[in-house]
């Protein structure tokens, strides 16, 4: 890097540009925020490369769109958005839209009416103070972290490394933003590790110039034998490694009551045909561990559900501990529509179908943790092939 941003630029810092793009492009695709990264990305191009950055940002811009852009038309053909439900990520969260209910709710224009400007302040905020105080100071995973910010007052005799710690320090400042503005209820289901955690992609960079501290530290001990340097190296990489050392050396037992238990799910799952559609509250697992057609548990068992079996017919629904784990005053006895309802009036009957739904057998056996209703006994019909 530090031959790049020298002058000399060739035909070598045209592939540079043209893999930046390409690199955030295909990030991009399976998460659409990392494609903010373009932005530091050109910054930079245009720092090291002063005489042809408007050519080489125009080679790394053209290569991300050439990756990126069919994605994105795509999505807009098929869903008139851009990006999906990602596409209202930065309202997730907001009062009109707590928890999942923005990806389950049909009439979005009403909340979108309801949510002002100070709304997503309060959001962005909130979520900033929260990854500044605890994402950015465990950002390499254990202590390596607090090296780089230490280190971001010691300069380097190279100029290539000083450019590529502003690009890290430019990186962070741009996924900050975007991680707290676009955060959405999976943050909140899995606090340690989520797809929404975007500062974990710069672990790598922070980790690199740590160690860069670390040693520049070590060479400043003149009286270091070979022999001692060693061992400080070797206590440098144990504690670094030791998060990583104990969770391999820790047994993990799964909790049973978990709603993801795989082959609780393949069971349900397999009950269904592949082209019959069921909606359930963990409808990612059932897609992934079941291979079934899955959609979101609309957010009623009334005029949202008909809304959905009009779309498509719902021949199943797979409530889980999700549900059944729901505060009892306050979001199933006052909200008689829920879900969480539906289940208590099934075990106030014991494990009969309320009346009135179109979903009419429910096996027994499940509840009360769990709860299956379908269009016919589908436990008493053979299993059904992928």
């Amino acid at each position: 890097m530090g031959w790049v941003g020298g002058g000399g630029i060739g035909v070598a810092t045209l592939a540079l540009a043209g893999g930046a793009g390409v690199w955030i492009g295909v990030g991009a695709l399976s998460r659409y925020a990392f494609a903010w990264m373009i932005i530091p990305v050109l910054l930079f191009i245009g720092w090291v490369t002063p005489r042809s950055r408007f050519r080489h940002g125009a080679v790394a811009a053209t290569a991300f769109l050439v990756v990126f852009g069919p994605w994105v038309a795509r999505n807009l053909h098929l869903s008139g958005t851009l990006f999906g439900t990602a596409s209202y990520a930065i309202l997730d969260q907001t009062p009109p839209f707590q928890q999942d209910t923005l990806e389950r709710s049909f009439d979005l224009e009403s909340g979108f009416r309801q949510v002002g400007p100070l709304d997503v302040v309060d959001k962005f905020l909130l979520n900033a103070r929260e990854v500044w105080r605890d994402d950015l100071p465990r950002l390499g995973g254990n202590w390596v972290s607090a090296f780089f910010l230490v280190g971001l007052l010691v300069p380097f005799r190279q100029p290539a490394l000083g450019r590529m710690r502003v690009f890290v320090l430019c990186s962070l400042a741009i996924l900050m933003v975007a991680q707290a503005a676009g955060q959405t209820h999976l943050t909140g289901d899995s606090p340690e590790i989520n797809s929404e955690n975007l500062l974990a992609l710069l672990a790598p960079m922070v980790i690199l110039y740590g160690v860069v501290l670390f040693y520049t530290l070590l060479d400043q001990l003149s009286l270091v034998t070979l022999e001692t340097r060693g061992a400080l190296v070797g206590g440098f990489v144990l504690v670094m490694c030791a998060p990583l050392l104990i969770s391999l050396l820790v047994v993990h037992r799964t909790d049973r009551n978990t709603p993801y238990s795989p082959l609780g799910i393949q069971r349900v799952a397999r009950m269904m045909r592949s082209e019959e559609l069921m909606v359930s509250d963990i409808p990612a697992a059932v897609a992934w561990y079941g291979d079934r057609l899955c959609g979101w548990l609309p957010l009623d068992d009334d005029q949202e559900f008909y809304e959905f079996n009009r779309l498509k017919p719902i021949k199943a629904v797979y409530l889980t501990q999700r549900t059944t784990n729901a505060r009892f005053l306050s979001q199933m006895m006052l909200e008689p529509k829920s879900w969480g309802h539906f289940v208590m009036d099934a075990c106030q009957t014991y494990g009969e179908v309320p009346p009135g739904f179109p979903l009419t057998k429910a096996p027994k056996g499940l509840l009360p943790d769990r709860m299956l209703v379908t269009d016919e006994p589908r436990w008493r019909l053979p299993i059904a092939t992928p």
